[in-house]
């Protein structure tokens, strides 16, 4: 397994595999308000805003086979916390293709997006992940992440 940044050419197939996770992290209810193809869309805006402007401050690491596969990727960024008004890392997402799970990908994924965090001087690194995503919520607390917050929705009309 290799792993290193992204280059240009992956920028289209991160785009897809960010769309289709955040696809899947949306509830039956609200799958059925919007298209997979209008989440693809706003994804590709979000990628291409979040590229322009944060440019170096944010990094995604691409794992490879031996073949030169992409197996997967993590996206790592920098925010301000809302609740501490602090500066720290925050992973956008985490995506190992489905061929390639519990094979410790997305372990070494999260260690790369640590070390990132770490070697730009950030003491927090933080993520959202969909409450129906077992796997990755049993992966994510074997590393250490503590829930802090849930967030919820209720339709209203």
């Amino acid at each position: 397994m290799i792993i290193g940044p992204a280059k240009e050419d992956d920028w289209d197939w991160i785009s897809q595999q960010h769309a289709q996770t955040a696809w899947e992290s949306l509830s039956p209810e609200r799958q059925s308000e919007v298209s997979v193809d209008d989440v693809a869309s706003k994804i590709a805006d979000q990628v291409a805003k979040s590229r322009e402007q944060h440019g170096i401050t944010n990094q995604v690491f691409v794992a490879f086979d031996s073949t030169g596969n992409r197996n997967g990727f993590v996206w790592v960024d920098q925010i301000l916390s809302g609740f501490t008004g602090k500066t720290q890392a925050y992973i956008l997402d985490v995506v190992v293709l489905k061929e390639y799970r519990r094979k410790g990908i997305g372990r070494m994924l999260m260690a790369e997006a640590e070390a990132w965090a770490k070697r730009n001087g950030f003491d927090y690194i933080g993520l959202n992940v969909s409450s129906r995503n077992e796997a990755a919520i049993a992966l994510y607390r074997e590393e250490g992440f503590e829930i802090e917050t849930f967030r919820m929705w209720k339709k209203i009309g």
